[in-house]
């Protein structure tokens, strides 16, 4: 009896994480891409997410979803993280490349820091 509630438990929470992991994707992406449609259309292209899954995930509707699919999105999202932090590390090599004097190098170093715990994460999962 106890080991069941356990899973129920278990069940529940990789369902909500993993909501919360999908939408984060789908809002920062339909930022970029203008709108939510094309945003799950690359979500679907890059990391092999169907349509559907996407809905459910994100709607709450995956009452049970597998373990396989909560270790794809939570891989997705780590890879989600990473590229936003690549986008942000060239950011900081351009203002440094536009104005010499601005001190960026803790901002440098602090990006590097979590680009290097977000790939130990992922890695982690693999």
């Amino acid at each position: 009896m106890r080991s069941t509630i356990l899973v129920e438990m278990v069940d529940k929470v990789n369902s909500a994480v993993t909501g919360e992991y999908i939408e984060k994707m789908v809002k920062r992406e339909a930022a970029r891409q203008g709108n939510r449609g094309l945003a799950i259309k690359k979500l679907c292209r890059d990391y092999g997410f169907t349509p559907a899954q996407i809905k459910h995930l994100r709607g709450g509707r995956a009452k049970d979803p597998k373990l396989s699919l909560v270790r794809r999105v939570q891989i997705a999202f780590l890879d989600h993280c990473e590229n936003q932090i690549k986008a942000l590390q060239h950011e900081i090599r351009i203002e440094k490349a536009k104005h010499e004097d601005a001190d960026l190098e803790h901002l440098e170093a602090e990006a590097t820091a979590l680009a290097e715990k977000v790939r130990r994460a992922r890695k982690a999962r693999l």
